[in-house]
């Protein structure tokens, strides 16, 4: 297992699909250093240097997963911070809510 250095803060992301528009959520946490005595410093800053990029709306950085909603991973999505989330959930008719943002789990 590789040191990796992520984000001290707990931060969220919201990511806007390309292909179908549907918003997800997206985290990241702290996780410590796992062992320090092993403590590779070319590594441990390249991923620094990652973490300032992500921690700054993931600028530089391309973002690749699968879609919740149309199940396809790809690389075309646009991040939204909690404003942007805000401001595209207020244009969003009831019906297109549910539709494009992530179901609750609670069903």
């Amino acid at each position: 297992m590789s040191p990796i250095m992520s984000n001290r803060f707990f931060q969220k992301f919201y990511l806007r699909c390309g292909c179908c528009s549907a918003i997800q959520r997206s985290a990241q946490g702290y996780r410590p250093i796992a062992n320090p005595i092993l403590f590779k410093s070319d590594e441990h800053c390249r991923n620094y240097h990652d973490e300032q990029r992500r921690a700054s709306g993931y600028s530089g950085i391309l973002v690749t997963c699968r879609c919740d909603r149309c199940k396809r991973v790809h690389s075309n999505w646009k991040v939204l911070d909690a404003q942007q989330l805000l401001d595209a959930k207020l244009r969003m008719a009831p019906e297109e809510r549910t539709q494009r943002l992530w179901a609750s789990k609670s069903h």
